[in-house]
């Protein structure tokens, strides 16, 4: 029979699955949709500008979306993410800010 901080840990592992699932739903859903219309954007060159417009107003939309989201996630974390996410930051400018000699992003 599990132990009750066995079950705890269980109980937050669902809490845990279930945020993650709507979280990554919540972001991959818009984010498919920027791409989307960005792929039409590109390969359709004869589209009319009232077409074009409404890509363009959906694209801003649900990137607004996303980063409402991301900034009122950001917003929850407690104190002490905000020293680890200041670590991170610093990290990344130095990985873009590299010169040929060092690491560079993957994608470049």
């Amino acid at each position: 029979m599990p132990t009750e901080d066995a079950a705890s840990r269980e109980g937050e592992r669902s809490d845990w699955d279930t945020a993650y699932a709507i979280l990554a739903h919540g972001l991959l859903t818009p984010l498919s949709v920027i791409r989307g219309l960005t792929e039409a954007l590109i390969r359709q060159d004869g589209l009319n500008p009232e077409d074009r417009q409404m890509y363009l107003s959906r694209i801003m939309e649900n990137a607004d979306f996303v980063s409402t989201m991301l900034s009122d996630m950001v917003r929850g974390l407690p104190p002490e993410a905000w020293s680890l996410l200041d670590e991170l930051g610093a990290e990344g400018a130095r990985r873009y800010l590299a010169t040929d000699d060092e690491a560079k992003p993957p994608d470049q």
